[in-house]
């Protein structure tokens, strides 16, 4: 008798969503540096960046990137479904 096969077969675009993941999980380990940065004494005057300030900032400037692509996967499922 012979076992059955346990090979894992991955979906195509399984590698690039998994770098995706990773990469965001990086970007996101990484953020409170350059908010300590930011907060950090510039030429002698201190730039006033706290948590709720920095947040603002990441999710206004994302805003436009997240719409754009939320209308690009709009257009391509309607493409598909027609």
């Amino acid at each position: 008798m012979t076992a059955p096969s346990t090979t894992a077969r991955l979906e195509p675009g399984f590698a690039s969503a998994f770098a995706a993941l990773c990469l965001g999980a990086v970007a996101m380990g990484i953020s409170p540096i350059f908010v300590r940065f930011a907060s950090a004494d510039m030429g002698g005057a201190p730039a006033d960046v706290g948590p709720f300030a920095s947040a603002f900032w990441r999710v206004s400037l994302c805003l436009p990137l997240l719409y754009a692509w939320m209308r690009d996967r709009g257009e391509a499922r309607t493409r598909r479904c027609a």
